[in-house]
């Protein structure tokens, strides 16, 4: 009744959108409308403590899975069925076949593969095919195709399948490997088309970069290893024949560190000590070992563990034959559409991204649209604020590091 008066006072028209607030749960279009908004509970500011892309971080909440059996409400918010710890079989694919995966290889993944993992749950089956960012069509279609196979086979075609994209993995996916889900380079490659891939783990080096805080939204992908693949916002273990290495960014929390140890533990060598190295502090072993200093993703927001602002990502696009802009939330690097021109707001600078595929009037409206609204912001930005155009191929090191894992690879 207070904020219908308002509008008659105002002399605002009478169809005036009228939203419930309530304190704690602010949506981040009414946070947007503050010039510095801290929550008072979550301090560390983009959404998800995983997600891919953002520079933020969330103060971890120790997370009980085993309500979720009672609390269905829970279990849809949080895609936790379960606490990821039932039965399962892993599969690879192997060309037209899958071989199956021995148990001390669970969690391991490589990009130029597919797999199937079958969970069985107390009330429920899960097929879980997961598509590797490097696989072929031909493996994906495999592996599709076996998981309708084992479902009308094996489970009277009742279980549940679920298909899952490198870098989109849901919650449950990764807590069914307890904080050691590892996404390695490489793979089988398709036999299909004559391509043979190696697997990384024959490297003398690798460099895996790590984000989660809890053994249910941990996982290590794998980077080029090389300086220049760092980002101050996260953790990364560096793994040599004699020595194992934790990279911990200024940004990174420390519960990532200690997941981070877990995994370096896990995969480095058998008696390799782990050695702390914290960002600024770092001695010429360890550049000697990641091959020298280059140039990497140190922003001084990627710094903050504690930065206000969310990095949001905007497509524009005239597909539909009409110009619009859509935010992606969670968003990570293969959010980035080739036929459409991409806004990422990152506070002190606007990023207009131009896809190699995208077309004329796309860019000439994307580049209106990145002035507007900046003009529009309520929370009265600089309207100055610089705007960064950028091509795909092109991007610069201030710009890969709000995408966490960055593939220079990935549209070749």
């Amino acid at each position: 009744r207070n904020a219908q008066g308002f509008i008659t006072k105002k002399g605002y028209p009478q169809h005036t959108r009228v939203t419930r607030v309530i304190d704690g749960g602010e949506p981040i279009e009414f946070k947007n409308v503050f010039k510095s908004w801290k929550d008072s509970a979550e301090t560390k500011g983009l959404g998800n403590t995983y997600n891919v892309g953002k520079i933020a971080k969330v103060i971890p909440q120790k997370f009980d899975p085993t309500i979720l059996h009672e609390n269905h409400v829970l279990a849809a918010e949080t895609q936790m069925v379960d606490d990821g710890k039932a039965q399962k079989q892993i599969f690879r694919v192997k060309e037209f076949d899958l071989i199956e995966v021995p148990k001390e290889d669970f969690g391991k993944f490589y990009s130029g593969d597919c797999y199937l993992i079958i969970y069985s749950g107390a009330k429920t089956t899960i097929i879980y095919y997961w598509l590797g960012s490097k696989s072929s069509v031909d493996e994906r279609g495999t592996a599709a195709m076996k998981t309708v196979d084992f479902d009308n086979n094996m489970f009277a075609g009742q279980a549940v399948q679920v298909r899952v994209v490198e870098g989109k993995e849901p919650a449950h996916f990764m807590a069914m490997f307890s904080g050691k889900m590892v996404i390695l380079m490489g793979g089988f490659g398709s036999g299909f088309n004559g391509n043979d891939n190696n697997n990384s783990n024959e490297q003398h080096i690798s460099l895996l970069q790590v984000r989660g805080t809890n053994q249910y939204n941990t996982k290590a992908v794998e980077v080029h290893p090389s300086a220049s693949s760092l980002n101050s916002n996260d953790v990364f273990v560096l793994l040599t024949q004699e020595t194992t290495y934790l990279w911990a960014g200024r940004g990174s929390l420390g519960d990532e560190r200690e997941m981070a140890k877990s995994i370096a533990e896990h995969k480095g060598n058998e008696g390799n000590e782990v050695l702390l190295v914290s960002e600024g502090q770092e001695k010429s072993e360890f550049w000697d070992a990641i091959g020298g200093k280059e140039e990497y993703s140190n922003d001084k927001r990627l710094q903050l563990s504690d930065d206000p602002h969310s990095a949001r990502l905007f497509q524009c696009s005239n597909a539909s034959g009409n110009f619009s802009i859509e935010e992606i939330p969670n968003f990570d690097q293969s959010d980035l559409i080739q036929d459409d021109v991409m806004i990422l707001d990152a506070w002190e600078a606007l990023f207009v991204w131009i896809g190699n595929l995208s077309n004329r009037e796309e860019r000439k409206l994307a580049l209106e649209a990145a002035q507007q609204y900046l003009n529009t912001d309520p929370s009265e930005r600089d309207v100055d604020t610089p705007i960064i155009v950028i091509k795909q191929g092109y991007e610069p090191i201030n710009f890969t590091g709000f995408f966490g894992v960055w593939d220079i690879t990935l549209w070749n």
